[in-house]
């Protein structure tokens, strides 16, 4: 089984917050994104594909920009269900409210932390562009 075949298989078992990436194509875009990204900054790398895994799983909304202005997402968490909760990020200011982020835990990459909520609404807008 290749990688992407485990990564979909992994997703379709998923929950979901927004719809899926509807293209097989954007999907393997995410995955070519994600796995750049890791090989760029190995310190990351477990965050930016489970970041992935979130985007692909439909894990990511875009928050309405009349309320909060642009570039604020909702995430779930991987949690199981019973325990998940959304964070909110800003992918503009690079912040995240979710346990990883606020309490120093995610890596620093050029003076940003960055968590994997993070890594998936990155991954959402550069998709999307």
């Amino acid at each position: 089984m290749t990688t992407a075949t485990a990564t979909v298989t992994r997703v379709r078992s998923l929950p979901r917050l927004a719809e899926p990436l509807p293209a097989r194509s954007q999907a393997s875009d995410v995955l070519l994104l994600a796995d750049r990204a890791a090989r760029r900054f190995p310190a990351v790398s477990e965050r930016v594909h489970r970041g992935a895994l979130l985007l692909l799983a439909g894990h990511v909304e875009p928050l309405d920009p009349h309320c909060y202005g642009t570039r604020w997402f909702r995430v779930l968490s991987q949690s199981p269900a019973r325990r998940r909760r959304a964070y909110t990020v800003n992918t503009a200011r690079f912040t995240c409210d979710c346990p990883d982020f606020l309490q120093g835990r995610a890596p620093e990459i050029s003076g940003r932390r960055l968590c994997k909520h993070l890594f998936a609404a990155l991954l959402w807008e550069v998709t999307r562009s």
